[in-house]
């Protein structure tokens, strides 16, 4: 399991531009984004997978299928939770 070298706080989660749906928060370090870190490093095309674009849209809908098998949320370039991905844990993203 990968651990976040920094402390984090849950209520940059809840900003008014990047809200995530609530049942991510709870878990988004401890589960999420050790997935999406573990996806990253397995990634055949990491360049392709994690720019921004489709790839990553794609990338963050597989993570979230797997963290949460019983979601319903769907991820798109324009939803909180791509926008959360995108701007406060991967500013090296392609832009």
């Amino acid at each position: 399991m990968v651990k976040s070298e920094t402390p984090f706080n849950n209520s940059s989660l809840k900003s008014d531009n990047h809200t995530v749906p609530l049942f991510v928060v709870s878990d988004w370090v401890s589960r999420f984004l050790p997935t999406l870190y573990h996806v990253l490093f397995c990634a055949e095309k990491p360049f392709h997978d994690f720019s921004k674009g489709s790839g990553l849209v794609d990338t963050v809908q597989q993570v979230l299928d797997i963290v949460y098998p019983n979601h319903d949320y769907v991820v798109t370039a324009d939803s909180k939770l791509y926008l959360n991905v995108q701007h406060f844990h991967y500013p090296f993203i392609t832009r």
